[in-house]
């Protein structure tokens, strides 16, 4: 006599280990997703010496971005950050280049640090160069990477 099946069963168990192994899966490759993102923070480096730092970023900024200047208060709000940036910015250049970075296993957050060159100039005239070292917090934005928080400092002049 031989065995009935259960074709029934046999189908939600089937369903089910495909749910759990596809759920189980990575859907971010981690890899290629830190390397779009140090590509994004080369763009947004690049722009700023095309078109200035001020609207360079304005153009990768989360509307709810923070951004932390050393020894002063918090910017909240990519529109209030613009706006006192434009107001003090002048002909300053700006250049950085992403040193590393990584994303969250979840694909949506990720990191960028780096090193940075300003070049004012001065009453007389004269170029003048401070360096220092740069951290973003980058968001997923309706699929396009954000910066949601910036904080730096400086550093001694490289050798």
């Amino acid at each position: 006599m031989g065995r009935s099946v259960d074709y029934r069963m046999l189908l939600r168990i089937t369903v089910c280990t495909m749910l759990v192994s596809t759920a189980c899966q990575p859907q971010t490759d981690l890899e290629d997703e830190k390397a779009r993102l140090l590509q994004m923070d080369r763009d947004c480096a690049a722009a700023s010496v095309e078109v200035g730092f001020v609207e360079a970023y304005y153009r990768y900024l989360a509307e709810e971005a923070t951004v932390m200047p050393p020894g002063q208060n918090p910017l909240s709000g990519r529109e209030e950050i613009y706006a006192t940036w434009k107001e003090e910015a002048g002909d300053d250049v700006l250049e950085w280049e992403p040193q590393d970075g990584g994303v969250s296993q979840s694909g949506d957050l990720g990191w960028t640090w780096g090193n940075w060159v300003f070049t004012t100039t001065d009453e007389e005239g004269q170029s003048q160069r401070s360096y220092g070292k740069y951290v973003f917090i980058w968001k997923r934005v309706d699929g396009d990477w954000k910066i949601v928080a910036n904080i730096w400092n400086d550093s001694p002049e490289p050798e």
